[in-house]
């Protein structure tokens, strides 16, 4: 019966450390007497005990699958559960399910592992409709490892980067001892290290666009002093401010000054990326946090980023430089560094079009290293 499933998985998970509670919450049982029927109610999302038992027994460690970056917009879910799935997507209207499912297997499928048995009618049948999409990668799916933890009595699972995984460390956590301890520090530490540098790029946004605003206004002043015979007492050209036109979710117009402070209730940020971006740090602004108003390139959805060939093939190109500024900034380095490594490689007069041009080549040139040239890793 069940009973030998449930003693090994017990056994285990005792093995790995865990109190005879935490198992109980995992297993969804409850003694004969005691009446601990409790943990058949507790809320499983926000307990970090179920989530570390259950960390525990995925033998090497919890994972998730997800598609590679730059794979995501040729490979859409709803291909994934046409050819992948579609037995399972026809029975189970679930779609988080579906999803988790459909790229564990496309995974296996697509993987040379010869540990991995998967019926070969189903992956000759997933393999031929990968072909027919004529995509350069042969595995489109990662593994990504993941660790469980807990701040506060709050459960977090975070996804582990290259290089990020502490040796012996198996992604779930016991007791918060040894390598697993290690492990939450480290996650921890980079965590704070991303919001301390999205905060210090946010400020640089910020004070790029106050020393713009101070050198228009002084080059108005200027001209208008000029204007007049070089007098100051002159009487002053009134220019009207330059108005933004913002479309709300009425589709109503807003009009606002470039002194208006507050942000009007229902306006809804344009998906546009700007027209021949002038550096790298324009670059990054626009991805990071918007010009103009414009949305965030960060944010955009597939359909935005896809709405028309166009578009695709910018957001493409660009996705290169934000893909490396990205990467450097993950590893610990503050965005004007990550600029400067990528000027000092392409050469400082390049022009962010020219260097967009120069990554996709070096994509090809530096295959086996993921594309990436030495400097920029």
């Amino acid at each position: 019966g069940t009973h030998s499933r449930r003693k090994f998985a017990a056994d285990y998970a005792s093995n790995c450390g865990h109190s005879e509670t935490a198992i109980e919450v995992r297993g969804r049982w409850k003694r004969l007497r005691g009446g601990r029927i409790v943990f058949q109610y507790i809320g499983l999302k926000k307990s970090f005990e179920d989530a570390s038992v259950c960390g525990s027994l995925c033998i090497g460690g919890p994972i998730k699958y997800e598609l590679k970056e730059g794979i995501d917009a040729s490979i859409p879910m709803n291909w994934i559960y046409q050819h992948v799935i579609p037995n399972i997507r026809r029975r189970f209207h679930d779609t988080r399910l579906c999803t988790v499912l459909g790229k564990a297997l496309l995974y296996a499928c697509m993987s040379e592992d010869d540990k991995i048995v998967v019926p070969n009618e189903i992956r000759q049948r997933v393999r031929t409709a990968y072909n027919q999409l004529n995509l350069d990668e042969t595995q489109p799916i990662e593994k990504i490892r993941l660790h469980i933890h807990r701040m506060n009595d709050q459960l977090f699972i975070t996804p582990i980067g290259e290089g990020q995984l502490v040796a012996g460390a198996s992604g779930g956590s016991a007791g918060m001892l040894g390598t697993e301890a290690v492990q939450t520090l480290i996650i921890r530490q980079q965590q704070y290290q991303q919001e301390t540098n999205q905060r210090f790029d946010s400020q640089a946004s910020q004070l790029y666009e106050l020393r713009n605003y101070c050198g228009c206004q002084f080059r108005r002043l200027n001209n208008n002093i000029r204007s007049f015979g070089g007098t100051i007492e002159g009487s002053f050209v009134r220019q009207r401010t330059q108005q933004m036109v913002t479309a709300t979710t009425q589709n109503e117009v807003v009009v606002r000054n470039d002194n208006q402070q507050e942000v009007e209730e229902g306006i809804v940020q344009l998906a546009e990326l700007s027209h021949n971006p002038t550096s790298l740090h324009d670059l990054w602004r626009e991805y990071r946090f918007g010009l103009n108003g414009r949305k965030p390139a960060i944010q955009f959805t597939r359909k935005e980023r896809n709405v028309s060939r166009a578009v695709a093939a910018k957001y493409n190109r660009r996705n290169y430089v934000w893909k490396t500024i990205q990467r450097l900034v993950n590893a610990g380095h503050t965005a004007e560094v990550a600029i400067e490594k990528i000027r000092r490689q392409y050469g400082y007069s390049t022009s962010p079009t020219k260097i967009m041009i120069l990554m996709q080549k070096d994509k090809a040139i530096f295959k086996d290293d993921g594309g990436i040239p030495p400097n920029l890793r």
